[in-house]
């Protein structure tokens, strides 16, 4: 595992740390609900959904996160403007701490980011995400609700070059600071099983050249292919190409995955359980043997 030579920012977000050197703070989790075509929508465009089975969702990820002892964030994915008030206003309520806004678009985000100033938890907020396209008028948005929390997406056409997400990230830096961004969880960028390796050596360029809490959305290896995988592999063939991927990328000293849908996730847990907790135990016996300073 990597020692940096930069000093490894750590962010405190309602509570919930998040950064530093490999396995000092346990890797945050990330699960998706309300994702496209998710079974508990009754009509996703207008935000209406079955609350028991969100409701029982959440306490299994709940259930998980606490037998492991590794920390849980909910992405709250919002897919239509109408579909805001309800989904955020349900989520906000259905857990401690904070939660992540995630957004396809700039008419979400506005109309996401008002109800956040209106329920005035903007302090919870990680917004969900910010590219080097990221429009201005998004950015506004943000800043008028007052989110300073955000996950940086270090999307580029040129998906197999580190270097062109690394370009991606300094004009993030370059500009989002001026509209009242002061906390960035980078997302490395996977979007298919080729890009999973290129994302893993952005997460230790990242944190070794900024120090910043870096990381991937790692279930994006398989998912883009998920039809084609089942039929070669089986359901529990995929799942294991699931688990796969974000351990690789929890080895690589991730400080955060995003591990795809909650139901998903519930799978994963034990797998990065198993990684954190050995990697922790050995740090903690005998630290010089297993650093790889860089």
């Amino acid at each position: 595992m990597f020692k940096y030579k930069t000093s490894q920012k750590v962010y405190e977000i309602d509570g919930l740390k998040i950064g530093g050197n490999s396995f000092e703070i346990p890797p945050v989790l990330i699960a998706s609900i309300f994702y496209h075509g998710h079974k508990v929508f009754i009509n996703e465009q207008k935000g209406l959904f079955n609350r028991d089975t969100a409701l029982q969702l959440i306490e299994s990820i709940k259930d998980v996160s606490t037998k492991t002892g590794l920390p849980f964030l909910l992405d709250v994915v919002i897919n239509s403007p109408d579909a805001s008030e309800n989904l955020i206003t349900f989520s906000i309520d259905a857990i401690k701490g904070p939660l992540i806004i995630d957004s396809p678009g700039s008419e979400v985000t506005k109309a996401a980011m008002k109800v956040i100033k209106e329920l005035g938890v903007s302090n919870r907020v990680i917004f969900n995400s910010i590219t080097e396209k990221t429009k201005d008028e998004e950015y506004q948005a943000l800043q008028d609700a007052g989110v300073k929390a955000t996950i940086a997406l270090l999307y580029t056409n040129r998906f197999l070059e580190h270097g062109a997400r690394l370009k991606a990230l300094d004009n993030i830096l370059s500009k989002a600071p001026s509209y009242g961004i002061e906390k960035f969880l980078v997302d490395t960028f996977i979007l298919d099983l080729p890009s999973l390796s290129v994302a893993i050596k952005t997460i230790i360029e990242v944190k070794s050249r900024y120090g910043l809490p870096a990381g991937a959305a790692a279930h994006n290896a398989v998912s883009v292919q998920a039809k084609g995988f089942k039929q070669r592999f089986g359901v529990d063939g995929y799942r294991s190409m699931e688990i796969a991927s974000n351990a690789a990328v929890i080895t690589a000293g991730a400080n955060f995955i995003l591990c795809g849908p909650i139901e998903s996730c519930i799978y994963v847990y034990p797998a990065i359980y198993t990684i954190y907790t050995s990697f922790k135990y050995s740090l903690s016996r005998s630290k010089e043997e297993l650093l790889i300073n860089i």
